[in-house]
């Protein structure tokens, strides 16, 4: 789209005249909005299958990058038509200063090294999970859950995982030896969810900080306990003790 319009006589939609070759920048530019508005659409409805409680951060839950992403990606249709259509150089400098850096965080946001889990494995264990949610299965036994329950507080407190800041149920899978929907279950049933099991051990570990280091600042204890930023841990308290 970008080509075809480069090549039309005029310098942007504004000043080509009324014939064909006007039209077709606005049928290029209408298409291109229709297949960004659909993208969007279909990356939230992506995001929406993933349990946010998975994770222990809520930066790293998907639905909130997806949000970030089609926020960003409607400014960017907003710049790009007002700048096909403007026909002040200045203006036109401005609007395509302000297109470049929305594009480029846009691009950092999705490329963030901490979004690295495979999107068909994500996609296909949702579906997966919602057929089996359909289907009566046997709960574990008590034993079962004790050595599961073992198993997680061994890996999340004994091992202090709960101090990474991106940590997900996933990795707790991984090193724990169960699968990811049985301590899913566990945690909803015996902390109230992954999320707020983490984090309250994360608050926890603040306040042990300042304890044991008493010129600690707050965002210096926040982010030596799991926290990425000062923020978060406000944010997190708030929810968890207010």
């Amino acid at each position: 789209a970008a080509f075809v319009m480069a090549v039309l006589p005029g310098d942007q939609v504004g000043s080509v005249a009324p014939s064909l070759s006007w039209s077709v920048p606005y049928v290029l530019g209408i298409i291109v909005t229709g297949v960004c508005i659909t993208a969007m659409a279909v990356v939230l409805i992506w995001a929406g299958r993933f349990d946010t409680d998975d994770f222990s951060n809520e930066a790293d839950f998907p639905v909130t990058a997806a949000r970030r992403w089609v926020v960003l990606t409607i400014v960017n249709v907003v710049l790009v038509w007002i700048n096909a259509i403007v026909a002040q150089p200045a203006l036109m400098a401005v609007v395509m200063l302000l297109f470049a850096t929305s594009s480029v965080i846009l691009i950092i946001s999705a490329l963030h090294p901490h979004r690295s889990r495979p999107v068909p494995e994500a996609v296909e264990e949702a579906a997966e999970e919602s057929i089996e949610r359909d289907v009566p299965a046997q709960s574990p036994s008590r034993k079962k859950q004790q050595e599961i329950l073992a198993a997680i507080h061994t890996v999340v407190e004994e091992q202090k995982a709960y101090l990474d800041a991106h940590l997900t149920i996933q990795d707790i899978a991984d090193r724990s030896g169960y699968s990811r929907s049985a301590l899913s279950g566990l945690f909803k049933a015996e902390f109230g969810g992954f999320f707020n099991y983490i984090n309250r051990l994360r608050l926890q570990h603040v306040e042990t900080y300042q304890k044991e280091h008493p010129g600690s600042s707050i965002q210096e204890a926040a982010l030596e306990s799991g926290f990425n930023t000062r923020q978060n841990y406000y944010s997190v308290k708030s929810k968890l003790e207010g």
